[in-house]
């Protein structure tokens, strides 16, 4: 998973809270960095990141047999200032 202004610039500091689909959530961490690597189970989950201005970003993914690939999160330039 990476963390990005919508510039394309590295954003850490997100509260980051993924759920499965029955709506459990499997992880709760606070995320300084632009990257959060996972290892995931094949399913479908939603991600929500709320950053310490609480700008929030909500995201559906599907992780396959193979695996995911990348999960990207962008924050609008005008929320965050870069």
């Amino acid at each position: 998973m990476v963390l990005r202004s919508s510039s394309g610039a590295p954003y850490g500091g997100a509260y980051v809270r993924i759920y499965d689909a029955a709506g459990v959530r499997v992880l709760g961490t606070l995320c300084e960095k632009s990257w959060l690597l996972l290892h995931l189970p094949a399913g479908d989950y939603h991600v929500i990141a709320v950053d310490r201005n609480k700008n929030r970003q909500v995201k559906p993914f599907h992780v396959s047999a193979e695996g995911q690939k990348e999960i990207q999160l962008r924050w609008p330039k005008e929320q965050i200032g870069y």
